[in-house]
């Protein structure tokens, strides 16, 4: 993964404030993304080079070939323009807005039973609540519910009380 400054993470930061409504409010929202801005270096040697070639000491707009980087879930995408990056920050506001859709705060356990997210949340254990969380959100309340039983059974040799036919709580 290509390791950004803190000043690029910075000014990533400030870009953000120029996006639209609907970017900025994603981006505030959330904590699983981040932007960097930086000087791509491959343009601005190449500037600097047609600058030398041309006898001059500056071109204009040659050391402005700035780019950004969107920061996602242990990924870049580099080399964006401001444009592109605030569609992509758009593009996951859309995709995060239709997973919120979808939960309704209930999930349903394998048997088919019905089960109060918040209810189920609060009945789980908090370290493996923690890992999964970190290991797939964003993600919907179903998918958290299914990745959580699973776990609980790994880590505890048994079915976690609310993934079974007749759930108690």
């Amino acid at each position: 993964m290509k390791k950004f400054t803190i000043r690029e993470k910075a000014d990533g930061e400030l870009a953000v404030r120029d996006m639209s409504e609907k970017a900025k409010k994603f981006y505030s929202g959330t904590d699983m993304i981040a932007v960097a801005k930086y000087v791509e270096e491959e343009a601005t040697i190449a500037a600097e080079a047609k600058a030398d070639a041309e006898g001059i000491d500056h071109m204009p707009g040659a050391l402005d070939v700035v780019r950004y980087a969107l920061i996602w879930d242990n990924d870049v995408t580099d080399g964006l323009t401001f444009e592109q990056i605030e569609r992509e920050i758009e593009s996951l506001a859309d995709a995060y807005a239709e997973e919120e859709d979808e939960d309704d705060g209930t999930v349903t356990n394998a048997f088919g039973v019905e089960i109060d997210f918040a209810a189920a949340v609060a009945l789980m254990d908090d370290e493996i609540r923690e890992e999964i969380h970190r290991d797939i959100a964003p993600c919907t309340e179903q998918e958290f519910f299914d990745a959580y039983a699973a776990a609980h059974e790994d880590r505890f040799g048994e079915e976690w009380e609310l993934a079974k036919r007749n759930p108690c709580y």
